[in-house]
């Protein structure tokens, strides 16, 4: 008599691992805009949306910033309708000390905790603004202004926008080199120079010919070329540094909301205050952005790439090889 025979179990299907770029639901370790710095005065308090996080942000007395997820691990109120209270914040439910070192009731006043901390996050402070590192600790620096405008450099912020495209998205536009002409009736006349680097960048450098006689009139490009170099950072920043036919750097950042829309922030880099530089200047923004921002409000980005669109490759493959947290 044969034995019965045994039905063979299935070889376990491993998952590929999940992409992080334009995904709502990872969140990149890289740094974030929080908020502008002068919204934050010694003793203020804000929250913000970090993906799917809340975060709480404030200011202690001695000045330093502090950030931490806002849901308080006593009962889970939120920390933003607190107060600050040295370096903790005293939740507004039942006054407990919410901090670094943990949690504890109103009794222990900064004895030892009783709670679970809550999770702590780096931040910095730098052209105006605060920013938060998604992750324990930051494993690089913000990222440096490129170029030199001198020692007259001013800086602008502009008024936060929401997109409603991904950020990974948002800031990775300028090395799609294929939409400059569709788009911004733009000619490149050069072939384009691309560089990867560390921690996590990739720039394109372009120039380019402007096809409407109005618009080559008003930025000042009729007898020269546009020069710009674009370099997107992290799927958090982007850099333009203009350099023909003036010189300008823009800041791009980007910051992903709950339903995965890009809350921008933009700084402008300025060299001068004559009139004809900021017309040229503030035109090219025009031009540029406001096409941009209309497109990339509708997107919807389940990308199909070929070879045209190779630099962009790069970059989201960058993305996906970064750490989430």
């Amino acid at each position: 008599m044969n034995p019965p025979a045994l039905n063979k179990m299935p070889e376990p299907k491993l998952s590929a691992p999940e992409p992080v770029f334009n995904n709502p639901k990872l969140l990149v370790c890289t740094w974030y805009v929080a908020c502008r710095a002068k919204a934050l005065k010694c003793g203020a308090v804000r929250s913000i949306e970090l993906g799917s996080k809340r975060l709480v942000i404030f200011r202690s007395e001695d000045g330093l910033i502090h950030a931490m997820e806002a849901r308080c691990p006593h009962m889970g109120a939120n920390l933003a309708q607190g107060r600050v209270s040295d370096d903790n914040i005293e939740c507004a439910f039942h006054h407990w000390q919410v901090g670094k070192k943990g949690a504890s009731p109103p009794a222990l006043g900064n004895g030892p905790s009783i709670c679970k901390p809550v999770k702590y996050y780096p931040t910095a402070e730098r052209w105006g603004l605060v920013f938060v590192f998604n992750g324990p600790e930051a494993y690089f620096d913000l990222p440096s202004v490129p170029g030199d405008l001198g020692d007259n450099r001013r800086v602008k912020l502009m008024t936060p926008k929401l997109i409603r495209s991904h950020p990974h998205v948002v800031l990775g536009n300028g090395l799609d080199s294929a939409h400059l002409g569709p788009l911004h009736g733009l000619d490149l006349i050069e072939p384009l120079q691309v560089k990867q680097g560390n921690p996590h960048w990739v720039e394109a450098k372009i120039a380019a010919s402007v096809r409407s006689p109005f618009w080559s009139r008003l930025i000042g490009v009729r007898t020269c070329p546009l020069r710009a170099r674009f370099r997107a950072i992290a799927g958090s920043f982007a850099f333009v540094e203009i350099t023909e036919p003036f010189r300008l750097i823009v800041l791009f950042t980007g910051r992903p909301t709950r339903k995965g829309h890009c809350a921008t922030q933009t700084v402008l880099f300025l060299q001068s205050r004559s009139p004809r530089y900021l017309t040229g200047c503030y035109a090219l923004m025009f031009k540029l952005l406001r096409a941009d921002h209309q497109i990339l409000d509708q997107l919807d980005f389940h990308p199909g790439l070929t070879e045209q669109d190779a630099i962009f490759g790069k970059y989201l493959e960058m993305v996906n090889a970064m750490h989430t947290y």
